[in-house]
């Protein structure tokens, strides 16, 4: 897929992102008008660029309360997206729930909307080796 972005200055530009995941990305910009010293010019600049694709993290959890944190920003972010799969059952209810962060806001446990990085969350486990 190729985007086209065009400015009234002269100066517009290509990202081709037909990059999969392993993939690779090429940004090329071109700039052409009229220099207040030395008249007309035409620049093109390309860069090329690799994506690897996300990381996955993955630990392992004791039965039981868990403190844990993440150790950059999920994507998705809701908690039963990140520990769903694995805490089986996960529960997200005000009086039953696997996961709750403690709000100083509040000055109260939380049920969280989505993990961030920087909060640690206390997450229940069923079994032992949980990932």
């Amino acid at each position: 897929m190729i985007y086209d972005v065009n400015a009234n200055d002269g100066i517009y530009g290509n990202a081709y992102t037909n990059a999969t995941i392993g993939g690779s990305y090429t940004f090329t910009v071109y700039a052409s008008g009229t220099a207040p010293i030395g008249g007309d010019f035409t620049r093109i600049a390309s860069r090329s660029t690799y994506v690897s694709g996300p990381t996955i993290y993955s630990t392992i959890i004791d039965a039981g309360w868990n403190m844990v944190a993440v150790p950059g920003n999920p994507s998705p972010a809701h908690p039963d997206s990140i520990f769903g799969d694995d805490i089986d059952p996960f529960y997200m209810y005000t009086n039953n729930s696997n996961i709750w962060w403690w709000s100083e806001i509040n000055s109260s446990y939380m049920l969280p909307d989505e993990i961030e990085n920087g909060y640690g969350y206390w997450v229940k486990a069923w079994e032992d080796n949980t990932k």
